[in-house]
């Protein structure tokens, strides 16, 4: 019996030993997949912060407790005493403002990418809103209505420049592919506007004229194989194809109007990116020495693109640079 009875014991010993080793280890497996679990949770739940500034168009004069709402979301701020507003915890993606005070003209701003983790600024004008109470009522518009030309005129936000497949963030390969636009080769930036010539179209760069967009150009067209603007120094681009402005004069095809986002407000950053055929860095700083004044901004931009050429007898290869810089003064 006492033989039988520490056999026995050995046996359970044994067993205990093995389930409690088992256990050890699912209690071990169980908790680092928990980690994990929590780690991906943390990385998906990444927002960013949008801030900015409600101005008069006018005067200039900072508009206090104007209502900000993010379009399509439940976000709402109002802006204090010299017109600021945040926006935290604000999903990653491209999304648009939407500003009403009474007596101004409800406005949507144009389109801001918001990042996980980063700040994202932009400032808004108001223009005041005329009414006479005795004949005329005025009904808000949620849209931006264009007093010239709204039929003919076609408007690319930062969303299309940066996700359209194909355009490699060129702005002339994204407006081949507006209707009424052709293109004469593939390896090129010719602009054709319902059967005019390349060297029909008008440039204007925040209201500047300027001769072409592009690297390599040709005599008697303006379009070329790289563009020499840096996409990341635009926020919008109206595109004109008839009915011009009076004051976009020597348009026989079509304008375009490219508008340039201000540098960042916060901190300063560089960006640089390397490709195929170009390399381009990106630079911004903003001085600000207090809320309650005016701000300046700095951006600029450097890239240089090259491009091979084989004639019949022997190889070589061209290249071109272009240097930018913007300087921006928020209102005070």
């Amino acid at each position: 019996m006492t033989t039988f009875g520490a056999v026995t014991f050995l046996h359970l010993h044994r067993f205990t030993k093995g389930f409690t080793s088992k256990f050890a280890q699912m209690t071990k497996l169980y908790y680092t997949l928990l980690v994990l679990l929590l780690s991906v949770t943390t990385l998906l739940a990444q927002q960013g912060t949008v801030e900015g500034r409600v101005y008069s168009m006018k005067s200039n004069d900072p508009l206090e407790l104007a209502t900000v709402r993010v379009q399509g979301s439940n976000l709402i701020a109002r802006t204090d005493s010299v017109g600021r507003f945040v926006f935290s915890g604000v999903n990653p993606g491209f999304i648009r403002l939407i500003v009403t005070m009474l007596g101004y003209e409800m406005t949507t701003s144009a389109e801001v990418q918001v990042v996980g983790n980063q700040t994202s600024f932009i400032d808004i004008a108001l223009d005041e809103a005329s009414t006479n109470l005795a004949e005329v009522v005025v009904r808000p518009r949620v849209r931006f209505k264009r007093a010239e030309s709204p039929l003919s005129i076609q408007t690319l936000g930062l969303k299309q420049i940066e996700k359209s497949a194909g355009a490699n963030r060129d702005i002339s390969k994204l407006v081949q592919r507006l209707p009424g636009v052709g293109a004469t080769d593939p390896n090129r930036n010719d602009l054709i506007v319902r059967g005019g010539g390349p060297s029909e179209n008008v440039f204007y760069l925040d209201g500047i004229e300027i001769p072409v967009i592009n690297h390599f150009a040709t005599q008697g067209a303006s379009g070329g194989s790289v563009g020499m603007i840096n996409p990341d120094f635009v926020r919008e681009i109206d595109f004109y194809t008839g009915a011009f402005p009076a004051s976009r004069t020597n348009a026989l095809s079509s304008v375009m109007e490219i508008k340039q986002r201000d540098g960042d407000a916060d901190h300063m950053h560089v960006k640089a990116s390397v490709g195929a055929s170009d390399a381009r860095v990106l630079w911004g700083v903003s001085p600000r020495s207090s809320p309650r004044l005016a701000s300046p901004t700095f951006s600029g931009s450097s890239r240089r693109s090259s491009s091979p050429s084989s004639p019949p007898t022997m190889t070589s290869k061209s290249s071109t640079s272009t240097a930018s810089m913007r300087t921006t003064s928020s209102p005070s």
